[in-house]
Parts: structure tokens; C-alpha cells; sequence
């Protein structure tokens, strides 16, 4: 699934380096359990999370991802 609701361009505070750092993270993992995961990304922490935990689609947990 999608990690981001909307392109990480008109997502505030989250730049080009932040955006590639999480997908980096995410593919290497093979996908997130849980948004907060996300605050694994060296530069997020949880001001930052809350600035943009507002543009993140939820985690379905009910499927396992694509190979």
C-alpha cells in the first residue's frame, strides 16, 4: 500500500531527503506494521511525526504485502 496520502511535496516539512529516507526504510522492511515505525527514520521523531501524521494513510494489517 501506499505510504503517503498525497505526493510528498504538499506534505509540510517533509522534504525530499525525509520522503526517500522513509521509503528506503519501508522497502527494507518490506513494508511498515505500524506509522509509528516511521520515527525509525533518522531526522523524524515525534514532533516531527505529529507535523505529518495528519497526511499518512493507516496501515492495513489485515493483508500481508506483496511479495
Amino acid at each position: 500500500g501506499a505510504l503517503l496520502g498525497r505526493p510528498s511535496a504538499l506534505v509540510t516539512g517533509l522534504g525530499e531527503t525525509l520522503s526517500r529516507r522513509i521509503v528506503e526504510l519501508r522497502d527494507s522492511r518490506g513494508g511498515f506494521r505500524s506509522l509509528d515505525e516511521i520515527e525509525d527514520v533518522k531526522g523524524i521523531g515525534p514532533k516531527k511525526m505529529a507535523e505529518i501524521r495528519p497526511y499518512l494513510l493507516p496501515i492495513d494489517t489485515t493483508h500481508s504485502p506483496p511479495p
